[in-house]
């Protein structure tokens, strides 16, 4: 076949034998050729017949081909040939992005290389008639490009899958259930009769699955249109509705999609309407209630069990997961393409710090993991994955007898009524630590390298050894004879043996392994065994490709341009802050309804612009040395300094009846910077653009005592363009000055923000068009609300205004002063505590309110 590898690789046989085979794979399906190429010599050599025209006879006589190689996601000189050879380019990650499905990607491939096939000399050979069950499916170098939402240049992922990964799969799938165990599933737990229709289930079926019910139909929708906008197939994508309002909404959403058409079912058989979902807001969710949460849970787990037993491989998320790639091909790759169970956690490094560990160790002949794991940074810190909670946002399971015995174990003891309901959480991550019965195990959690790829038996001892006789990779070897699958749900023993008791595959970690760039650029699994056997093949996914609140939001997005989707933790503020950080990464599904003000007009809007004194930005930065439960005065300092410009700009969007832009804020510390070493957590720099929820409680705007105040995300122009509304002409702009100042020099100042936040992984240009020529008008530090009207009055009909120069002339200071009536002040003073964070925004004295 054709190579797949980035660092290099020597191909051993005819091309145009693969093309076939390739094709033949594409159009048949990935288990139906595995079963039919490798389980018959006759598909083999008719494969080369066609390819030479006649008989093909000659097989040992091996010739070499060396392949370009291709280069690895980390690679930064990799745009210039993403339409190379066997490539192609498969859309980019902007809000217009709508990527071909991966099966489009793979034609496109396959074809292509076919087309460079047949303007070459195709003379080589197989190698040898017993290398043959060795060889790789034709996969074609297949490669997605993809551009980040930070313009960076295109950069690829490479995946494959060979014949020896697909057979070890094959092995460790369990016996199809029949028509009247389906139909049970369907009656009693969840309803995939209309799914298996569409698209039936076989090795490799892979369905995009979350769960929900109707207080989160927002959030459904997002991820809805998330999955759409990544390009996956509409046919793999399944709503599981919980209740049965979630299902009529899917019902009707679903119609709304032309080119769409996902799946909608029922789980539980909606019996969750007892809960009364239907009476509850989008803030106030089945969290707010521990019975009903667990129910929820609880369903959704014994879900996960039947889809697994309709013979579905099965890639999970929660409502609030935003995909921006599809990671199909990804969870068929290296070692991953052979674990039974992978997850997300809730780690706030990215794998990559800890890779570089790794790669040192590993280079000079040591443990490489071990040094990982017992690493600690400048900070103190310990970057081991395997120290973190697991979360169920995001999961994969593979359809093998291993994954249903974990659900089915995760289900029982959720199952269980003694004692208080835990979360569903608490349990799997016991059962994902678990080594089992088995106290010889001898394996540490996360320290495996690669599974077998071979069955492991016991001999009458009861000791770990490997089978007398290789069996070959075909399907149709009797694992049976070895001990297995004389049990259905029996897990292999690999996890309490020895590591040399079986043969293993080739690790993501090899230094000269095809995945190695990947593995030290932080983009592969770490791998473990766990599960009631101990031995179910478990996956930890890198934080830089499943990404969580820390990781992607509190570092910055542009910290992970690769990523393939983001689960919205760590937030404050409930759904209102979720929905806010899915806007600001240009990931929330906003139609041209949401840019509209009051009496349906287009809503006129305020964009402030200040500079934080270079001296604040020093003291912001230093407080990275702050101890626990130690107060970091130069972050709050600078961040008290923000908050004056942020009060006087709320005063004057009530005056002015604008919505206003939020500025992006610097921080140096995490929120709760009380309880962590050096006031912050993870590896992201410092300074950093703090998350809106950081500061501010952004329930509190646009409603109640604040109706009258609305505030939207500092990149609103991109989000309304992106909804299908056009650019908006150069905005003027509105100047403060202080009173000694000159107005003429004052008013044509440059109010273009620069500093430490411009510099930040989380940054967010506002970027709409601005006259940056003389300001349309100037008002005078110490204005008042007759002041700001005067000066706005040369504005007022225009739909954005730029504010600059808060801060520039009083920097202890307001620039704003009164509403001109003392109820008034009164009641902006009160308004202005309750959406600060309490403990960020003293006016008199540093600290305050620990959260």
């Amino acid at each position: 076949t054709f190579g797949t590898s980035r660092l290099g690789t020597t191909v051993r046989a005819n091309d145009a034998v693969s093309v076939t085979m390739a094709r033949a794979r594409r159009d048949e399906g990935a288990g139906e050729v595995a079963r039919d190429v490798y389980r018959t010599t006759e598909a083999v050599r008719d494969a080369r017949e066609a390819a030479s025209g006649g008989e093909a006879d000659e097989l040992d006589e091996p010739t070499t081909r060396e392949t370009e190689p291709i280069p690895s996601v980390a690679d930064d000189d990799d745009d210039d040939d993403v339409e190379d050879d066997a490539t192609v380019n498969a859309g980019s990650n902007t809000s217009s992005f709508s990527p071909p499905t991966s099966e489009a990607v793979q034609n496109a491939s396959v074809d292509a290389y076919a087309e460079r096939l047949s303007e070459e000399d195709t003379t080589s050979t197989w190698a040898t008639s017993s290398d043959v069950n060795e060889r790789l499916i034709a996969d074609a170098g297949r490669r997605t490009s993809i551009n980040s939402a930070t313009e960076t240049p295109s950069v690829t992922l490479r995946t494959s899958m060979n014949s020896e990964s697909e057979l070890i799969r094959m092995r460790r799938r369990p016996t199809p259930l029949d028509e009247d165990a389906l139909g049970q599933l369907d009656a009693n737990v969840i309803d995939l009769s209309t799914v298996r229709e569409k698209f039936k289930p076989r090795p490799g079926a892979q369905l995009h699955a979350t769960f929900s019910t109707i207080e989160s139909k927002g959030m459904l929708g997002n991820w809805i249109w998330t999955c759409r906008k990544a390009g996956i197939d509409a046919n793999r994508v399944i709503v599981a509705a919980l209740d049965s309002a979630t299902y009529d909404w899917c019902i009707e959403e679903v119609k709304l999609y032309v080119d769409f058409s996902f799946h909608c079912t029922k789980a539980a058989q909606g019996v969750l309407k007892f809960n009364f979902t239907e009476q509850r807001g989008e803030d106030n969710t089945f969290r707010d209630d521990t019975q009903s949460f667990h129910a929820v849970t609880r369903a959704k787990v014994h879900c996960i069990a039947a889809l697994l037993r309709n013979g579905y491989d099965i890639a999970l998320s929660d409502v609030d997961v935003a995909w921006m790639r599809d990671p199909k091909d990804y969870f068929n790759t290296g070692q991953l393409g052979v674990t039974d169970v992978a997850m997300s956690a809730d780690f706030v490094f990215h794998f990559e710090a800890g890779a570089r560990v790794f790669y040192e160790h590993e280079k000079n002949g040591q443990d490489g993991l071990r040094a990982w794991q017992k690493y600690h940074d400048k900070l103190g810190q310990n970057p081991w994955p395997f120290r973190a909670e697991l979360n169920t946002g995001m999961m994969f399971f593979r359809c093998t007898k291993s994954a249903i015995r974990f659900a089915i174990d995760w289900s029982e003891r959720m199952d269980k009524k003694e004692g208080i309901p835990r979360h569903d959480q608490a349990h799997f991550n016991e059962l994902f630590h678990s080594l089992g019965s088995r106290k010889s195990a001898s394996h540490e959690v996360g320290l495996i390298r690669a599974f077998c790829k071979t069955p492991v038996v016991e001999n009458e001892d009861k000791q770990c050894i490997k089978p007398k006789d290789k069996c070959p990779l075909e399907l149709s070897c009797d694992y049976s004879s070895y001990g297995q699958g004389l049990d259905e749900l029996e897990d292999d023993i690999e996890g309490a043996c020895p590591y040399d008791a079986c043969e293993r595959g080739h690790a993501d970690a090899d230094l000269n392994g095809t995945l190695a760039k990947d593995f030290v650029a932080g983009f592969r699994p770490l791998y473990s065994y766990g599960g009631s056997s101990g031995s179910v093949r478990l996956a930890l996914l890198p934080t830089e490709l499943f990404g969580n609140g820390m990781t992607y939001f509190v570092k910055g997005r542009n910290a992970s341009p690769h990523a393939f989707a983001v689960h919205d933790t760590y937030v404050y503020s409930g759904y209102t802050s979720k929905i806010w950080r899915f806007r600001e990464a240009g990931l929330w599904r906003d139609d041209k309804d949401a840019f509209s003000g009051a009496h349906t007009q287009e809503e006129k809007t305020l964009v402030v612009r200040f500079n934080v004194p270079p001296e604040l930005e020093e003291a912001s930065r230093s407080s990275i040395t702050t101890p626990s439960e130690g107060i970091p005065e130069g972050h709050m300092r600078a961040l008290a300094w923000q908050a004056d410009r942020l009060r006087d700009a709320f005063a004057i969007a009530i005056i002015t009846n604008r919505t206003l832009i939020l500025p992006q804020l610097l921080c140096g510390c995490h929120r709760h910077f009380y309880f962590m070493n050096n006031c912050t957590l993870g590896d992201h720099d410092i300074p950093f653009a703090c998350p809106m929820d950081h500061v501010l409680r952004l329930i509190k705007f646009g409603s109640g005592a604040l109706h009258e105040l609305h505030v939207r995300e500092a990149n609103y122009f991109e989000n309304r363009i992106a909804a299908g509304l056009s650019r908006l002409p150069a905005a003027p702009r509105v100047v403060f000055c202080d009173h000694e100042n000159n107005y003429t020099a004052c008013g044509a100042r440059d109010g273009r923000v620069t500093g430490a936040v411009t510099k930040t992984a989380g940054y967010l240009p506002t970027k709409v068009d601005i006259d940056e020529s003389k300001a349309a008008a100037v008002l005078t530090t110490g204005a008042s609300a007759a002041d700001v009207l005067r000066a706005f009055s040369e504005v007022e009909h225009t739909p954005v205004v730029v504010l600059d120069g808060l801060g520039a002339s009083s920097a202890d200071g307001a620039d704003f002063l009164t509403f001109g009536a003392p109820e008034r002040d009164r009641w902006f003073d009160e308004r202005m505590r309750e959406v600060f964070n309490p403990w960020c925004c003293a006016a008199e004295k540093l600290g305050g309110e620990i959260p």
